[in-house]
């Protein structure tokens, strides 16, 4: 069988039924539109089952360029079933490379099959990675690090302005801030350079400023 699903569905609520599936997550662009849990014969005779796949059918380079070019995929073990998984970073410096996986890669958990040697999670389970080099379009997209500051208005505003970058974007991972309200006070702009992830470890909300390539 092949049974379609929203793409929010979580995999791991379908752990405790015994029969091989393979799940893929499906994207056009930047949108996340499908995903499918494959079995049976579907799932692949080649030890596809228990694997992930992602798949883009208009990837984000492709939309630039060549709009018909063929769809891309990825496939292999998601991330908490390997022993060899990204390991954490010890931190991020000015110069290293803030990478973010497109949503069907993050979905399918394959960061660790589509990165690079040297790469590493910034914290288990954010999606978002560090690097010493830029990453390999169209699976992930890469940020040069410059600083972290308090997750306050007028301390990014600070940071920004201190690099002359414009704010482009605002990136919230969870609730750890309102992402509208701080893209308003930025005033950021698409014509921008800046990009502000923000996040929570523990009970602090960190915010990275990162320059866009």
């Amino acid at each position: 069988a092949a049974i379609k699903f929203s793409p929010g569905v979580e995999r791991a609520d379908f752990a405790a039924i015994d029969v091989p599936t393979a799940w893929e997550w499906i994207a056009e662009g930047d949108r996340l539109v499908q995903a499918v849990a494959w079995s049976g014969e579907f799932a692949g005779a080649d030890g596809e089952a228990g694997k992930t796949r992602a798949t883009l059918l208009a990837p984000r380079s492709a939309q630039r360029t060549a709009p018909d070019e063929a769809p891309q995929s990825i496939a292999g073990l998601p991330d908490d079933a390997r022993h060899d998984r990204l390991p954490i970073a010890e931190g991020i410096r000015p110069g290293d490379f803030l990478g973010e996986p497109v949503a069907a890669l993050e979905r399918a958990a394959l960061l660790t099959e589509a990165a690079a040697g040297g790469t590493q999670e910034l914290a288990r389970g954010l999606g978002l990675v560090v690097s010493r080099a830029p990453l390999a379009e169209p699976w992930f997209e890469s940020f040069e690090f410059i600083e972290e500051c308090t997750a306050r208005e007028d301390a990014l505003r600070t940071a920004l302005a201190r690099h002359t970058l414009v704010a482009r974007s605002v990136r919230v991972r969870g609730r750890a801030a309102d992402a509208d309200a701080i893209t308003r006070a930025l005033g950021a702009r698409p014509d921008g350079s800046g990009v502000v992830f923000i996040f929570r470890e523990g009970k602090r909300a960190r915010a990275l400023v990162a320059r866009a390539r």
